[in-house]
């Protein structure tokens, strides 16, 4: 049975192999040490996609104020369903929840990013499916 429910720091070596799956290979030492960051900020919230036991997909988001408007917005930081559960309606059910959790903490809309790879159209077509619009470009600056 397919359970979305918040992480927890057990879930640190499933995170770590889950984030693979973008290609962001880490350490299991560097995923609790971002976890339990995270955990502790409350503009941000990780569910799990848990199926019988097994972590098949997550979503991180992020609470968003701007000087623009006066409104809160949230937005999609992180969504992955592993590979071989795709198709299967996990990332449906995370996004879902993670829109629940986006209008619990008041925000309007909610945001996300996704690269413009050939290997992401896929995932596009997911977002478009459910009511996500291109809206603009994202630029990127290495500060190192």
């Amino acid at each position: 049975m397919l359970t979305i429910r918040k992480v927890s720091m057990n879930d640190a070596e499933a995170m770590t192999h889950i984030m693979s799956e973008l290609g962001y290979r880490t350490s299991l030492e560097n995923m609790a040490a971002r976890m339990e960051r995270i955990a502790f900020d409350p503009t941000h919230c990780t569910f799990v996609a848990d199926l019988d036991g097994e972590v098949v997909g997550m979503i991180h988001l992020r609470t968003v104020l701007s000087y623009l408007n006066d409104n809160v917005s949230a937005q999609v930081s992180t969504l992955i369903t592993k590979s071989e559960f795709r198709g299967q309606g996990v990332g449906k059910e995370l996004m879902f929840r993670g829109e629940q959790w986006a209008k619990e903490q008041g925000a309007q809309s909610l945001l996300l990013n996704s690269g413009i790879k050939k290997e992401r159209e896929e995932a596009h077509r997911f977002y478009e499916n459910r009511g996500y619009s291109i809206t603009g470009y994202r630029f990127s600056k290495s500060l190192l």
